[in-house]
């Protein structure tokens, strides 16, 4: 009758609780040593009654006959062979009295056996010791050890290092599947520190998460292909979410950060799940591959991968505030102002800073509004900042400035003073536009004189003597006042005699003219009387004007900017 199959018979470690083959002496999960004694087919009923009726016989015949001649005795070697026979093949045999300590075990894989006689030796005879057993205990090597691999990613670069179990006889290497797993080439450091490659995948099986490694050299020629690592990693985790994660790991750590992006979004397209734990990595990997570009001059290759970070993480305080920089950097003031205030509103631990980074942005845009001749938007946004710091004597000073340019003067001086107040060391560049600004004001006694920004010729209309209003030219070269000769006849003066004509200096050099005194002349009310003029034509000059000389402006106190086209005359 057949007998039923024998049941295959596992070990399970104490550590990680993983089952084993029974044969397995460490454990290719955790390493650790499997300490239990070789599983061996129970015997049968008989030789189960001897056995327990015979051994505590012979374990007493042992203790007498160690008492009576001691353990140093001739004895013990002599009975060996013979006390073998009551054990099992596979079962430790007894040892001397000497005990070994854990390390001791720790080092040998197999459980320690007595040395190997010859069975076939008679009844009376001295035993021979076999070969094996002639050489020395430290030349034997275990049958398996556990030893160290590692292995190697495609591009030859050490992907990890893992522990297996050696079998010196068949020169495998027995660990885990996840050990091996995406290693394209591995080497196994042996028990004498040599090294050895890994040639072949003996076996490979991801459910019982086990691989078996053969360092054997490939043969010649094979009838059918091998599988290698290279071979098992290509079919499968070449292009699979595990290698393109482990991939953008390596390259942000090389700061390859253009290829890390690639490869995180790649594992993300293979597996969405891998997202949920990788946002942090590829937030990283956008903000440093914008860096890079702008610091190697790419600046709308670097905000557009802000751009396309933003779409990514919406709720990322710090790619908003990166992004509203990049739009400060490119003069999009606008756009920065908005993402700044997105950046507040997720990062509050920073709001001071991003308050401060708003306000240059409005400080920066209006100066840029300046530039341009935007004065009335550029003050808007000057007040606009001053709002969030209100202190800060810069921004009156800018205020002030925009103020006058738009010609208002009583908002910029304000606007300078309070610069001045929070800001006393700014006096050097606001005193000089306080006090032309206060000169331009104008007020009781002045006289306010516009023309067109930037001309070098200022007219002004005069009347004369209460009844002729004429333009005039204000021309500080010139001594004297000038009246056209067609005007003062029309006015009833005569010239005198040559030899009675005055000598001025004109723009155009001396001259000798006929003179007059003026009643009165007067610009916007104010005036004076009496004024000696001389009358007549000059060459070069419109006959139609007349020229307003220093004997008339040197009454008053004059302030002028050609920049705005303003010139003021206050009666001193």
């Amino acid at each position: 009758m057949p007998q039923p199959p024998e049941p295959d018979v596992q070990l399970a470690c104490p550590v990680c609780s993983a089952f084993n083959p029974a044969d397995f002496r460490f454990c290719p999960h955790c390493g650790h040593r499997l300490g239990a004694p070789d599983m061996v087919k129970e015997p049968s009923a008989p030789r189960r009654w001897l056995a327990s009726l015979f051994r505590p016989l012979l374990v007493i015949l042992l203790l007498l006959l160690v008492i009576e001649m001691g353990l140093e005795g001739s004895f013990w070697p002599l009975q060996t062979s013979r006390l073998s026979r009551w054990w099992s093949a596979e079962s430790p045999a007894p040892t001397t009295g000497v005990r070994r300590t854990k390390n001791d075990v720790e080092e040998s894989a197999l459980p320690p056996v007595a040395p190997d006689f010859e069975r076939d030796a008679s009844p009376g005879t001295t035993p021979v010791l076999t070969e094996a057993a002639k050489t020395p205990t430290a030349a034997r090597q275990p049958l398996t050890a556990l030893v160290e691999l590692t292995l190697f990613d495609r591009e030859g670069d050490r992907l990890r290092q893992v522990r297996g179990i050696l079998t010196n006889q068949e020169r495998r290497v027995v660990t885990t599947f996840e050990s091996v797993h995406g290693a394209y080439g591995g080497s196994v450091r042996l028990t004498n520190n040599t090294m050895a490659p890994v040639t072949t995948v003996e076996r490979a099986d991801a459910a019982a998460n086990l691989a078996i490694l053969s360092l054997e050299p490939l043969p010649p020629a094979a009838n059918a292909p091998l599988l290698t690592l290279e071979a098992l990693a290509r079919s499968t985790y070449e292009d699979t979410a595990m290698e393109q994660r482990y991939l953008a790991e390596k390259r942000a750590t090389a700061q390859r950060w253009d290829e890390a992006l690639a490869h995180w979004k790649r594992a993300i397209e293979l597996d969405s799940s891998v997202r949920q734990g990788s946002e942090a990595a590829l937030a990283e990997a956008f903000l440093n591959a914008s860096a890079a570009a702008l610091q190697q001059g790419r600046r709308a290759e670097a905000h557009s991968r802000l751009l396309e970070a933003v779409d990514w993480f919406p709720e990322h305080g710090g790619i908003r505030l990166h992004l509203a920089e990049s739009y400060a950097g490119l003069g999009d003031y606008r756009e920065a102002i908005e993402q700044y205030w997105l950046a507040l509103d997720l990062l509050p631990a920073q709001a001071t800073d991003i308050a401060n980074a708003i306000v240059r942005a409005y400080r920066d845009w209006g100066q840029g509004l300046l530039r341009q001749g935007d004065f009335t938007t550029a003050a808007n946004l000057f007040r606009e900042a001053l709002q969030l710091d209100t202190t800060n004597g810069g921004l009156y000073f800018a205020l002030g400035q925009a103020e006058f340019r738009r010609q208002a003067f009583e908002a910029a001086i304000h606007a300078f003073e309070t610069a001045l107040a929070y800001e006393p060391g700014l006096q050097g560049e606001v005193e000089p536009y306080l006090a032309k600004a206060n000169a331009l004001l104008g007020g009781p006694e002045t006289v306010v004189i516009t023309f067109p920004p930037g001309s070098t010729r200022i007219e002004i209309p005069v009347v004369l003597n209460g009844r002729m209003q004429l333009p005039f030219i204000i021309d500080t070269g010139a001594s004297m006042t000038l009246i056209p000769a067609w005007a003062a006849e029309m006015l009833g003066y005569r010239p005198q005699a040559t030899s009675e004509w005055l000598r001025v200096q004109t723009a155009g050099g001396p001259r000798r003219l006929p003179y007059a005194s003026l009643g009165r002349i007067e610009i916007q009310g104010l005036g004076l009387s009496d004024l000696p003029v001389v009358f007549g034509d000059l060459p070069g000059y419109d006959a139609s004007r007349g020229l307003l000389g220093m004997d008339f402006l040197r009454h008053f106190s004059m302030a002028v900017d050609h920049d705005l086209g303003r010139m003021t005359l206050r009666l001193k």
